[in-house]
């Protein structure tokens, strides 16, 4: 019998040692040797002016399109948690409302060691540690044993909220790791450990505090108010009203947040019509059918939670605390395609498969109610790609990006070798934030060229005293006069 349950046991850690994998996959392929992952902060050109001057000095990606969002300005306030620089408020749609989630900027700063090249690079880098805890206490929690354990587990890593906010750098998913952590902690009766990492998550997102009503276990002829429990809800709730106060203070100003709030009911039937006409009119066909099924699934959720009631139950006091919360949700959290909603809900996601893990719930139900895994996914699709882009690199320091400029015909790859074609003058444009002077050189070409320790742009310009000649006989036959060789960037060494 025992062997049985460890054969069993060591299929599913085999399935979730599968996951990690493909997860891991996903999230490496938008590894940049230059720019590291800063391309899910999701900075664009609009933002490229305002940003803080410690912006200009590390390579960040910066996207052609507009399209920027939130994960950019809590990787600039990382850079100072005190929020006492006076270019945060030219680099922030609204210091006041996103100073509140502070911690991760914090934590940022701090596993940084507070060195300005490497406090960027941590902070797109926590989403995916969390993603990794949360992956281990949800599995201790759950006890994954058979298929619908599984796929209750994988609900949460993958769901539309969670691969969203590693996709922009949010601090959604670091929240939801913490509560998880304090809901593993009040299970195994460690509720003054619980009150503290509530009020971690508190300094996440200021929403995970709903998540208190995992304290109200009332029981039979137990009086509602208690020293208890109003000393672990001030332990939970104090840090974030003095962080309040203390934003007021350096900011003068506080912003509630209360747009991101309607009449009950009103925008989530909204967002149900807006879908649903998308599926008809919209040209990402993709993108809104998995918005719809993850509509499908966020709503299954708190219909099984309204449906079926167990006031003793924990995670389900948390579970209908977020599927309440969820009837206010304004237009601001569920526009657009999948929308905020889904990050915002994550302890619902949680409290869901959780419960019905538990009461044994069918197959189908834990089915329907994770369809918001295909959203998840596709949040991972598409990786930026600059099919300019000759060379990128990091070499003692310093950070290297060499672009194609007019001449050139554009980059062609083998497994081994990069290399462009010119039609006799051409000019490569040259990215350096550099803390070593730099030499530029190729492979199957004379020559290098050095450049001084400084960051900026450069324009290497290349010349040939010989014609190019036609690659074919064809109308559109380039011109074809040198090539250039695996180009690539190292530093030099200073005397």
């Amino acid at each position: 019998m025992l062997l049985k349950s460890l054969s069993k046991h060591a299929k599913w850690s085999t399935g979730c040692a599968l996951c990690i994998l493909i997860f891991s996959f996903l999230v490496s392929r938008f590894w940049h040797p230059a720019y590291g992952f800063t391309s899910f902060l999701q900075m664009d050109v609009s933002s490229d002016p305002t940003k803080i001057s410690a912006f200009k000095e590390v390579p960040v990606y910066i996207y052609k399109e507009t399209g920027g969002y939130d994960g950019q300005y809590y990787a600039q306030i990382a850079y100072d948690p005190s929020l006492k620089s006076h270019e945060l408020n030219a680099a922030m749609d609204s210091l006041p409302y996103r100073a509140r989630r502070i911690l991760p900027s914090i934590l940022a700063y701090v596993f940084a060691l507070g060195n300005p090249h490497w406090i960027v690079h941590v902070y797109c880098a926590l989403n995916i540690i969390a993603w990794f805890i949360l992956a281990y206490l949800v599995w201790r929690i759950l006890y994954v044993d058979d298929l619908k354990s599984f796929i209750a587990w994988a609900g949460v890593l993958f769901s539309a909220g969670a691969l969203a906010s590693i996709r922009l750098a949010l601090t959604d998913l670091i929240a939801l790791c913490i509560i998880a952590g304090a809901m593993f902690s009040i299970e195994r009766n460690k509720k003054s450990r619980s009150a503290y990492l509530f009020a971690a998550a508190g300094l996440c997102r200021e929403t995970s505090l709903l998540s208190l009503s995992a304290y109200l276990d009332l029981k039979k002829n137990e009086p509602w108010f208690t020293f208890k429990r109003l000393l672990l809800a001030t332990i939970s709730i104090l840090p974030l009203g003095l962080w309040l106060l203390y934003i007021r203070h350096q900011t003068g100003l506080i912003d509630s947040g209360i747009g991101n709030l309607s009449w009950p009911v009103t925008d989530y039937i909204l967002k149900w019509n807006s879908t649903l006409d998308s599926l008809y009119t919209s040209k990402e066909y993709l993108l809104t059918l998995t918005s719809l099924l993850a509509l499908i699934g966020l709503t299954t959720q708190a219909y099984y939670l309204f449906s079926k009631l167990e006031f003793s139950s924990m995670w389900w006091r948390l579970g209908i605390t977020y599927s309440t919360f969820m009837l206010f949700l304004g237009k601001p959290v569920w526009e657009g395609f999948p929308g905020a909603a889904y990050r915002v809900l994550l302890p619902l996601t949680l409290a869901f498969n959780v419960i019905a893990r538990r009461r044994k719930a069918g197959l189908l139900l834990l089915i329907v109610g994770n369809l918001g895994i295909l959203s998840g996914l596709l949040n991972l699709k598409d990786v930026p790609y600059d099919n300019q882009e000759l060379f990128s690199g990091k070499s003692h320091g310093t950070s290297s990006i060499i672009r194609l400029g007019v001449g050139f015909y554009g980059c062609e790859k083998s497994t081994r070798h990069t290399w462009t074609w010119c039609s006799g003058n051409g000019t490569l444009k040259m990215t350096s934030w550099a803390e070593k002077p730099t030499r530029v050189s190729t492979t199957k070409h004379e020559g290098e060229l050095l450049l001084p320790a400084q960051n900026g742009t450069y324009d290497i310009i290349f010349s040939s005293d010989k014609p190019g000649v036609l690659e074919s006989e064809n109308k559109d036959a380039r011109q074809l006069a040198f090539t250039l060789i695996d180009v690539k960037v190292d530093s030099v060494a200073t005397p």
